[in-house]
């Protein structure tokens, strides 16, 4: 969509929920800025926001503001983290879990993006230091309250950037995912 499009319809801002971000550009954050209107998005894709930074500049020469990343990865795992950790000296490791229910909807943009990196190397940091594992790998069965015991495996999310520079972790990041049912986690796997 062109700036002039956005400005034509009226709105104060731009939400873009369409996803998969994985494989997306900044084209429409770009044309908010030129439309003069502030944007946010739910990028869970880490290249995507690891790179949104770029927009700054222009952002702030427009006097708008850019959001990335206002979904359950980064930002509410942020926030829950920042809540937990407020009053502690040290972290040493963190490790994310989501798992959604069987009736919660599994859209195309989720299944895409689970595919963009299932058996491709992932970046963690473990054990100190960075390494790479398999996307949707290293997967383990674990208990969640009120929910029972789930399969999660490693995910591709900005997580794995951002907490341990923002947290100070010393040795290992991890998030991962779950589905409900078992055949339909592990059909997805590597």
């Amino acid at each position: 969509m062109t700036a002039a499009a956005l400005a034509a319809t009226g709105a104060g801002i731009v939400v873009d929920a369409a996803g998969p971000f994985q494989a997306g550009d900044y084209r429409l954050a770009r044309a908010a800025i030129a439309a003069g209107l502030d944007y946010v998005d739910l990028a869970d894709a880490r290249g995507f926001v690891a790179g949104f930074g770029q927009l700054d500049d222009a952002a702030r020469a427009a006097g708008v503001t850019l959001l990335t990343g206002a979904s359950s990865t980064p930002a509410l795992s942020n926030a829950v983290l920042e809540r937990l950790t407020r009053e502690w000296r040290r972290i040493d490791s963190v490790e994310i879990a989501i798992s959604p229910g069987n009736r919660a909807p599994r859209g195309l943009a989720v299944v895409r993006s689970i595919l963009s990196y299932a058996g491709r190397p992932v970046r963690v940091l473990l054990d100190g230091r960075w390494t790479t594992r398999p996307g949707w790998g290293l997967t383990v069965r674990r208990g969640m309250p009120g929910l029972g015991r789930r399969w999660q495996s490693l995910c591709e999310t900005p997580d794995l950037d951002l907490v341990p520079r923002r947290f100070a972790v010393r040795r290992s990041v991890l998030f991962r995912a779950g589905l409900a049912l078992s055949p339909l986690h592990l059909g997805c796997g590597p």
